[in-house]
């Protein structure tokens, strides 16, 4: 039985995408079976975030519990990531919210705001229809303004390329403070590919605190950015590709319940995730990692699509 709320949200939905996309009016049944793998339509449900809780709480942790709970037999089971965004609107409070992301793995939320530009969600949802992989901003056209990329091969290289792409955002936006914030997350997450994403065979950091003259031939980091008047975009891809969608949802909870608080590491993605508006990333294991963010000028920052698009 869907009640009121979903069935406005969904009309609301179906409105902003267009004829192009159904969007189905999630009741309790059908978002087990679209959550178990085995519905007529597989793919992601959007859905109020009250609702989900409701639904998701009352599940038991655990794969085969949840098939159990949802009386299913036998089947695929359920992927490790929800194939499930919660709807959030007003003036969200992520210590609501993000508990119930890291807890049972949601594939992102997205505040409600983001309904009305059916073009953009549109162009979101086709995106995560397709498999985890260099996407960035050219794929979901936040912006019309250019996109320019370079690569990143040295530290003296990173610092130039920083004040640069901040340049053009203080340009852009004329407001000093959105300029910090820009300057922290993009440094936080190209530092995150430079020091982390490339392993030894042990599994360890290969470069340590001590970063070399130049990255070692075949390991890559690029970054691309955009900054105009409404917006300053950049996306920072590696191909080392060991990043886990479940160390982003951790870094980020473990700092709004206070258990990593007073730690000296593992602020920079929670950082970039409360100052942005768009919070995107790409996983695919072994090969790639790319980090979408996003800051739009007429947005406050409770205004958040955070996604995580994973094979694992």
């Amino acid at each position: 039985m869907v009640d009121e709320h979903e069935r406005e949200t969904a009309d609301s939905v179906q409105a902003a995408l267009g004829p192009e996309w159904t969007v189905e009016r999630v009741g309790a049944a059908a978002l087990i079976e679209l959550l178990l793998g085995r519905g007529a339509a597989p793919g992601l449900a959007l859905v109020p975030f009250d609702r989900a809780r409701s639904l998701l709480e009352a599940m038991p942790t655990g794969s085969a519990d949840l098939s159990d709970w949802a009386g299913a037999a036998s089947g695929p089971g359920v992927p490790s990531q929800l194939p499930l965004i919660a709807i959030i609107d007003g003036a969200a409070n992520p210590h609501d919210y993000f508990p119930l992301v890291h807890k049972r793995r949601l594939r992102g939320v997205v505040h409600a705001s983001y309904l009305r530009d059916g073009p953009l969600l549109s162009r979101i949802l086709q995106t995560l229809a397709d498999p985890p992989g260099v996407h960035g901003l050219q794929s979901l056209r936040l912006s019309e303004s250019p996109v320019a990329r370079e690569q990143v091969r040295e530290l003296p290289e990173r610092h130039a390329l920083i004040d640069k792409v901040c340049e053009e955002a203080a340009a852009a936006f004329d407001r000093d403070y959105q300029v910090t914030e820009h300057r922290l997350a993009i440094e936080e997450i190209l530092n995150n590919a430079l020091f982390h994403a490339f392993k030894d065979k042990d599994g360890r950091d290969l470069y340590g605190p001590v970063f070399p003259d130049r990255l070692r031939q075949g390991r890559r980091v690029a970054i691309e950015y955009q900054a105009d008047s409404r917006l300053f975009a950049f996306s920072i891809t590696d191909n080392g590709g060991t990043l886990p969608a479940d160390l982003i949802r951790a870094k980020i909870q473990n700092q709004l319940s206070g258990q990593d608080l007073l730690k000296g590491h593992g602020r920079g993605l929670f950082l970039t995730f409360s100052f942005s508006n768009i919070f995107w990333a790409s996983l695919v294991r072994g090969r790639l990692t790319q980090m979408v963010i996003a800051f739009f000028r007429r947005r406050a920052a409770c205004e958040k699509l955070f996604l995580i698009h994973s094979d694992h």
